[in-house]
């Protein structure tokens, strides 16, 4: 007997009934299988987790990946650790900061805010210690400087 079971936009538990007729009579049997998420629908949660709780990303799982590897790293160490995972990925999200493409004028103080405050509404979340993030002032001014050399810090000249 062979039953085959459509997983496309299914993740979780997924049953499903089979009627056999058969010389005892009609029978019904139950299939359950747990479908592991695709990457992108796995994305797709965190996004929506992150748009309720910006926040949320230095908390339970999400935490293994935004702020375990943290530590005490700084610079372009850091960076990659703590800011290239969302904004220099393959997979970035097209709410995500493209960071070598400057929109606005980039200073000191400007990427001290970004980093430090996050931004409410979106997914970019707070860094500062001071406000719930894993970062302190030591890492955050060490995010600058990098952020200052490896950015364009003024927006390309239209042609």
């Amino acid at each position: 007997m062979k039953v085959t079971l459509d997983f496309a936009g299914k993740s979780g538990r997924v049953t499903k009934t089979a009627e056999i007729d058969s010389s005892e009579g009609l029978q019904t049997l139950l299939v359950t299988v747990i479908v592991a998420a695709t990457d992108e629908q796995q994305r797709d949660r965190n996004r929506q987790l992150a748009l309720v709780n910006r926040q949320a990303v230095f908390r339970g799982a999400c935490a293994t990946c935004h702020a375990e590897p943290i530590g005490a790293k700084k610079g372009a160490e850091l960076f990659k650790v703590a800011c290239a995972i969302c904004h220099i990925s393959a997979h970035r999200a097209s709410v995500v900061a493209d960071l070598l493409t400057a929109r606005d004028h980039r200073d000191a103080e400007s990427w001290r805010k970004w980093i430090s405050e996050g931004r409410e509404g979106t997914l970019m979340p707070a860094f500062s210690k001071s406000r719930g993030g894993p970062l302190s002032d030591e890492q955050i001014a060490s995010l600058v400087d990098f952020a200052l050399q490896s950015f364009p810090t003024e927006p390309r000249a239209k042609d």
